[in-house]
């Protein structure tokens, strides 16, 4: 058969036509850049056929989780300094913590709360009756909001604000919450509808003053803004090692096909990528050349202290814990229901079930409450 060589010009179109994933499978990908029109080929170390898991297995081993992840798995994210919760790597990682969270407890729904200057954040979660396992739902860090903004978008995430009260600059933010959701990149919002008691943890920065509204001659603390609205503040003081030691008893070994003493839904990005390495310890200097420490980042301490804030005042480490419940079922996540109910919303059972019976589920699963940690994998 004679062979032409091809022009440029089809070399182009024919990339074009490619998927955005080509070859991923077979350990490579190519696309083309849309400035310069190079074509960019990327290998990942599972196209040669030598990297086996054996040798995954070998590198860890050698080099740890987090340098593996950085140099062979291209995750960025990942800091060069030491991670400060070492044990989220070591004991599993994803496979371990994740899980799709497909209804709502029994009891409150708790907040954790930052205000960063630039970064605000906010983590909602629950907690077993026994205040021994903490499950991590969701999660917001916007950047450059205000405090009347952030608490107006922050309470209509959690189904407690009304969107036609939200101010102009707040609803540019429930606009990009909405067009992430449609297009998958985000949870349903608003996350939660008529959730029951909610509990709004944060710390000491509660209490700082900032002036929200041009038509403001006086500035107002941000706990003020949030009791003005109806969402009064638990605003507690505490050492960041107390917190940390709540964290740490949370990510403990558990038995084998015992679940974790911490649930993260998938959609706690950030949260997952602080577990994973992101969060560090402060960087060694030659007077502190071993910190302890987490570093300000600027990025992922936010929701870590959000959730420390929470998580200690909201989990009891001294409480008895038992190691027999049932093991974790691991199927595929649940899916929303065909017919036209939003998936959006968790809300309690539209035939009025006493409040003490737990909510209902946005995929319309049963409801066990988590009575007895009851918890799986949806079918």
């Amino acid at each position: 058969m004679h062979h032409t060589e091809a022009t440029q010009e089809e070399r182009e179109s024919f990339l074009k036509q490619l998927p955005a994933d080509w070859g991923m499978d077979r350990g490579f990908r190519a696309r083309i850049s849309p400035l310069s029109r190079w074509t960019v080929i990327e290998l990942d170390c599972w196209a040669d056929p030598r990297k086996t898991d054996e040798w995954a297995l070998e590198m860890v081993a050698t080099i740890g989780m987090q340098r593996f992840q950085r140099e062979f798995l291209r995750n960025w994210s990942l800091s060069t300094q030491s991670p400060f919760f070492p044990e989220y790597l070591t004991r599993g990682g994803d496979e371990q913590y994740v899980y799709p969270i497909t209804e709502l407890g029994r009891g409150d729904i708790f907040m954790g709360l930052d205000f960063g200057f630039r970064r605000p954040a906010l983590v909602a979660a629950q907690a077993n009756l026994s205040r021994t396992r903490l499950y991590l739902l969701r999660e917001w860090m916007p950047q450059n909001l205000s405090a009347q903004a952030f608490m107006e978008v922050s309470e209509w995430l959690m189904g407690e604000f009304p969107e036609d009260r939200i101010q102009a600059e707040g609803l540019k933010h429930v606009l990009d919450l909405k067009r992430d959701a449609e297009r998958g990149d985000g949870p349903p919002v608003p996350w939660f509808h008529r959730p029951g008691r909610i509990v709004r943890f944060t710390g000491e920065e509660a209490n700082r003053t900032a002036q929200e509204v041009a038509s403001e001659t006086a500035e107002r603390r941000i706990a003020d803004i949030w009791a003005a609205a109806g969402f009064p503040l638990q605003i507690h003081s505490l050492p960041v090692k107390q917190g940390e030691m709540v964290m740490r008893h949370l990510l403990r070994n558990v038995p084998k096909g015992a679940m974790p003493w911490l649930v993260i839904d998938p959609w706690c990005k950030i949260i997952r990528q602080g577990f994973g390495g992101g969060y560090t310890y402060k960087r060694p200097t030659k007077i502190n050349p071993q910190p302890n420490e987490p570093a300000k980042d600027g990025y992922y301490e936010h929701l870590q202290d959000g959730l420390r804030y929470m998580a200690s005042q909201v989990i009891d480490i001294r409480a008895k814990t038992s190691d027999t419940e049932k093991p974790l079922k691991k199927g595929k996540p649940a899916q929303p229901p065909a017919r036209g109910k939003d998936p959006g919303t968790y809300s309690r059972s539209e035939v009025g079930r006493p409040k003490d019976e737990g909510f209902g589920s946005q995929y319309d699963l049963p409801n066990h409450g988590w009575t007895k940690d009851v918890y799986t994998r949806g079918e």
